[in-house]
């Protein structure tokens, strides 16, 4: 199937970047340099069995590897993102301490989603993602004092805000719906950079699908602000990428 414009996702410095849809569900991983994907699967591989301490060779850029993985894996809620990952260099190896939190809670936050799942069906995946917007916003609110360094709370910043507390920022919000939507069998990814919100530029997240053969946008944290109890908004949802762009830029990993 030939690229289309559908298939450019934002801007990275100025030329648009190109990629295979199927690969949206590790897009932040496949931008990484070679010698930190390495690194990226030693620490993915050790989360998945839940090992404290993982070894591997020092990546180039340490920090560029934990945010693709956070941001690749909205499945990782139970690990601490918001406290430092620590590593310390021995000879020509690094090892990396892995916060857990929340593991305790596996069990019970996976049935909910599943529960959750198990109502949303539709005839198409543009259906089914749309089923999975709608009851996001008709849970999930924006946390505006999450933003707040002095009050910061983890759970606003990944799936566990929007689940078990019906709040969190953008970040929390985009992975519950990546979550959801790979869930139900559509590619999609935590889109990482800033969005125009009336006044200023600002850092923000959103997603992309693999919808009906195209890759799309959705905002769910700006059709928050537009909804209500009676009015479900999806100006931001099923978004071209010219549309998209014009209020959103994909920065990358950083």
């Amino acid at each position: 199937m030939a690229l289309n414009l559908a298939n450019r996702i934002g801007m990275l410095k100025g030329k648009p970047q190109f990629f295979n849809p199927k690969k949206l569900n590790q897009l932040h991983y496949n931008k990484l340099l070679p010698h930190d994907k390495d690194c990226y699967m030693a620490l993915k591989n050790s989360i998945i069995m839940h090992l404290p301490i993982v070894e591997c060779e020092p990546p180039i850029s340490f920090s560029d590897v934990l945010r693709a993985l956070n941001l690749d894996n909205p499945e990782f809620y139970y690990v601490n993102w918001s406290q430092s990952i620590h590593y310390v260099k021995n000879m020509n190896k690094i090892e990396i301490k892995i916060p857990y939190i929340y593991k305790s809670m596996i069990t019970d936050v996976d049935s909910r989603l599943a529960m959750i799942l198990s109502n949303i069906d539709g005839k198409s995946t543009r259906d089914v993602s749309k089923k999975i917007h709608d009851k996001i916003i008709q849970s999930v609110y924006y946390d505006f004092t999450g933003l707040q360094a002095q009050i910061r709370k983890p759970s606003m910043w990944s799936l566990l805000g929007p689940l078990l507390e019906g709040t969190g920022v953008c970040e929390g919000i985009s992975k519950i719906a990546c979550y959801m939507l790979r869930k139900k069998g559509i590619p999609a990814a935590v889109m990482s950079g800033s969005a125009f919100n009336g006044q200023r530029w600002e850092n923000h997240a959103w997603n992309a699908l693999y919808v009906n053969n195209a890759v799309l946008h959705s905002d769910i944290t700006f059709d928050i602000a537009l909804s209500n109890s009676w009015r479900i908004s999806h100006k931001y949802h099923h978004m071209n990428d010219k549309q998209c762009s014009k209020e959103h830029k994909y920065t990358a990993i950083l």
